[in-house]
């Protein structure tokens, strides 16, 4: 890839970014989860990133609670099968299983309710599992 193609695309991820971070910020519980090293910011750009790469069309249609709710979840199913198979998930990937779960529990219409419960599922198997994990881990170690 040649350094233009790099920064058009870094570009792109930013201004995306930045309207993913826009339509994230009106729910008031968003701004809370981003105490920490990574902004609200920095994590929209990477979501942008990561959608840009698996399902670019997503964030050719206009910006909604709805369409929040279809780009998390295209996130949140990589951040989670990296979970699942038991690699370390970065505090951006976090973040966005945190939200993702947030966005699945809210009242967002029919349209989008199959792909909420989907979330959900995968929200718990993953919970589930970091839970063993966790056990495991305290059993070898005391």
């Amino acid at each position: 890839m040649t350094l233009r193609n790099t920064l058009s695309q870094r570009w792109s991820a930013a201004r995306t970014g930045e309207q993913l971070a826009k339509q994230l910020r009106q729910d008031p519980m968003v701004p809370g989860l981003f105490q920490g090293a990574t902004s609200l910011v920095q994590f929209a750009e990477i979501l942008a990133t990561l959608v840009h790469t698996s399902e670019p069309a997503l964030l050719e249609e206009p910006l909604d609670e709805l369409q929040m709710m279809r780009i998390l979840a295209c996130g949140f199913q990589g951040a989670v099968l990296k979970g699942l198979q038991g690699e370390t998930l970065n505090q951006a990937e976090m973040l966005l299983i945190s939200l993702s779960q947030h966005y699945a529990t809210k009242p967002l219409g029919e349209s989008v309710a199959p792909l909420q419960q989907q979330v959900l599922m995968l929200f718990d198997k993953w919970s589930e599992v970091q839970r063993a994990q966790r056990a495991s881990q305290r059993n070898m170690g005391g």
